[in-house]
C-alpha cells in the first residue's frame, strides 16, 4: 500500500512540475468508464387518463396567476389579496347608501 501511495504521489508531483500554474494540478481525462450501480429506470406506463387525453388531443393549459383588471387598468392576482375584478371588495363598497325606511342611527 505504501509503494502504491508513493507511486501516486510521484505521478501527481510530475504533473505539477509540468504545469505552468503551480497551485492546481490538471488531472488527465479518465480512460475507463465506470459502470452504473443500478440500471436506468424504465419509463413509467401512461395512466388511463393520459392515454385518453393523448388519443383525444387534450392538452393541459396552465392558467396565469395574474389577470388584467378592467376597473383599475392594472395586472392583479387572480385570487388572494388585491384580486382583480372583485365586485364586493370592501374597498369598492366603502359607502352603502341608506334606504328610505332604514334607521340612520344604527350601523
Amino acid at each position: 500500500a505504501r509503494d502504491n501511495a508513493q507511486l501516486l504521489t510521484n505521478k501527481l508531483y510530475s504533473l505539477l512540475s509540468s504545469q505552468p500554474n503551480k497551485s492546481a494540478i490538471r488531472l488527465p481525462t479518465p480512460s475507463t468508464a465506470l459502470p452504473r450501480e443500478k440500471p436506468l429506470p424504465k419509463p413509467r406506463p401512461l395512466t388511463r387518463w393520459e392515454k385518453f387525453a393523448a388519443a383525444k388531443g387534450i392538452v393541459k393549459k396552465k392558467r396565469s396567476k395574474m389577470v388584467w383588471d378592467e376597473a383599475t387598468g392594472k395586472w392583479a392576482p387572480r385570487y388572494g389579496y388585491g384580486r382583480a375584478n372583485k365586485a364586493d371588495d370592501q374597498m369598492n363598497s366603502w359607502l352603502i347608501p341608506a334606504k328610505p325606511g332604514d334607521d340612520g342611527s344604527g350601523d
